[in-house]
């Protein structure tokens, strides 16, 4: 399987191969989009020739044939709630309740998007929740238009910090008990999902305004888990505070390697605050290391680590 991360301004991308039951990363690698990966870009000609180019170049470098991929994608092209339906509901209503509140966050835009619905574990006697995830059916052309002429054909599409959090559980050996988050940080603009007791909570993105404050951009559901851990970690750049407690663990990684924000982070010697090499135990045969081999350049491919634990049993 080939597993790729998209960022706004790079394409990331791996090979895994499986030898009757053992597995291994052929090739890790990383390439410059000329023109940004972002949702106003999703109908210029120029991203749409540029994706297609770097889907040729990969399949150029590649070392063995494959024409199944995986992509993590950025945040910002999805909408993310959280909803509660009635107990005792067919799954028939269930669906049309969940389309009817997703038409209604959504608005006119609702008829553009691709929408799906899952379900997530809720306590004994609540009401059922589900995630409801939405992106534009545009964006699907888009990316099947950039891989079929390179032969490819797309058979996953997931959100990069859930593929991160999926990598993160398994390497970090996170019980199902523990209240956790990751956050990508970038420049101005940063994004963090909660994991609580094995399941999604919330995703929010904010931004660091100046040497004191913060905002929040966009949130997933009304639940102020987020905001309490984005006021604590700016608490511990202003020096306010030098914990974080909201949290078991926070995570967090980048996509960009230059990012001041994230090298701040690094400085930090706070125990449940951290980032991880994903590939510290399972060595790639051909390692992209023009960023160098630190934990900071390291870390930039954790999403792809993620996509490939789903082909990777946890006892191989």
């Amino acid at each position: 399987m080939i597993c790729i991360s998209l960022s706004e301004e790079f394409m990331r991308f791996g090979q895994l191969l499986k030898d009757h039951d053992e597995y291994s990363i052929e090739i890790v690698r990383k390439k410059h989009l000329s023109t940004l990966f972002n949702p106003s870009n999703i109908n210029n000609p120029a991203l749409a020739a540029n994706l297609k180019k770097l889907f040729q170049e990969m399949r150029a470098d590649l070392p063995f044939s494959d024409d199944h991929i995986a992509l993590a994608l950025p945040p910002e092209w999805f909408d993310l709630s959280r909803n509660s339906v009635d107990k005792g509901l067919s799954p028939e209503n269930i669906a049309k309740v969940l389309d009817w509140n997703a038409a209604k966050r959504l608005g006119a835009v609702a008829e553009q998007k691709f929408i799906q619905h899952y379900p997530l574990q809720s306590p004994t006697n609540a009401d059922p929740e589900y995630l409801s995830v939405s992106y534009f059916k545009d964006l699907g052309k888009l990316l099947q238009n950039a891989a079929e002429p390179a032969g490819f054909k797309i058979q996953i599409i997931d959100i990069n910090l859930f593929s991160a959090a999926a990598a993160l559980e398994r390497l970090e050996q996170i019980g199902k008990n523990k209240k956790w988050g990751v956050c990508l940080v970038g420049e101005q603009k940063h994004s963090l999902i909660v994991i609580d007791s094995g399941e999604f909570r919330q995703l929010i993105q904010f931004e660091i305004n100046d040497l004191e404050n913060y905002s929040i951009l966009r949130s997933s559901s009304a639940d102020d888990i987020g905001e309490k851990i984005v006021s604590e970690i700016n608490g511990i750049r202003t020096f306010a505070s030098d914990s974080l407690s909201s949290v078991d663990r926070l995570y967090y990684y980048s996509h960009n390697v230059d990012s001041g924000f994230f090298n701040m982070l690094l400085t930090y010697d706070i125990a449940n605050l951290k980032t991880v090499n994903p590939f510290k135990n399972i060595k790639p045969v051909n390692m992209y290391a023009d960023d160098g081999d630190g934990i900071g350049a390291m870390c930039q491919f954790i999403d792809l680590l993620g996509l490939m634990f789903r082909e990777i049993p946890e006892d191989a």
